[in-house]
């Protein structure tokens, strides 16, 4: 595996726990299409403050 391969992986791993983060928090996920709605007041994402009803 490469340095881009590697960071790459470690992205995804660090979006997915920052998203069940948010969940354990209190926030709630609805689907919208093919998309996924994070919904609590405030959210962190990829290290991104969001706000309510944000499309991530």
């Amino acid at each position: 595996m490469d340095t881009a391969q590697l960071k790459q992986e470690f992205e995804k791993a660090s979006a997915k726990s920052d998203r069940l983060e948010a969940l354990r928090n209190g926030a709630t996920e609805r689907y919208v299409g093919e998309r996924t709605v994070l919904e609590n007041q405030e959210a962190y994402w990829l290290g991104e403050k969001k706000k309510w009803g944000d499309v991530l």
